[in-house]
């Protein structure tokens, strides 16, 4: 049986789980970094000191995801300093985290913010599991578009022609190897017909 393309994979289900951990992550690093470029956009007037301190709040996560990544998938990879595929699969988590957690937000207002009260472990569960299913089928989307674009960037062959392995044991002079262009052949005729020619210019 056959995984549907459409129903998101088991590692898509994790890194799901991976990116609601971290929306307390991102939280918690916003909390500091906002803080002090509220203070600092305050102080000069202008806003892009809070822009700038929302953006390090973001980056920290991604940067330790990236590392995380590289150290558990990208060993054979020299060097200390995550590469392109740990920084995207850092900010892929934490963009599923703060998308998820704007999905939660209206059913976490909806079900407790209306009575004013904390919600019970009941609401908590339900909204955790609609945040879960989102992000899931968020990278899944996410992985399909990837693999799409993967595909694209494939050659293509013609259809009908096959690649067939040439075994080099067999290759003879009248058959050079594919991509291989064969020796060029002195010719002698020529060679004769041209000195010919240059005795008889120097015979003028």
């Amino acid at each position: 049986m056959r995984w549907p393309r459409w129903f998101p994979y088991p590692v898509n289900w994790l890194r799901s789980a991976l990116a609601l951990f971290f929306v307390v992550v991102v939280f918690f690093a916003l909390i500091p970094t906002s803080y002090f470029g509220v203070l600092i956009a305050d102080a000069v007037k202008h806003p892009a000191p809070l822009a700038i301190s929302t953006l390090v709040g973001l980056l920290i996560p991604i940067f330790f995801l990236a590392i995380v990544h590289k150290s558990l998938f990208r060993r054979n990879v020299p060097g200390w300093f995550p590469r392109w595929s740990s920084w995207y699969e850092g900010t892929a988590i934490i963009v599923g985290s703060v998308l998820s957690f704007f999905v939660m937000m209206p059913f976490a207002a909806g079900s407790c913010g209306h009575y004013y009260r904390y919600c019970t472990d009941q609401e908590i569960g339900i909204i955790l599991t609609i945040g879960l299913v989102f992000g899931a089928f968020f990278f899944q989307t996410e992985y399909l578009i990837r693999d799409a674009i993967g595909n694209r960037r494939k050659p293509k062959t013609a259809p009908g022609l096959a690649a067939t392995p040439v075994d080099p044991v067999q290759q003879t002079p009248e058959q050079p190897a594919p991509g291989v262009e064969p020796p060029k052949k002195l010719q002698s005729n020529s060679i004769l017909s041209e000195l010919e020619r240059l005795k008889k210019e120097l015979g003028r």
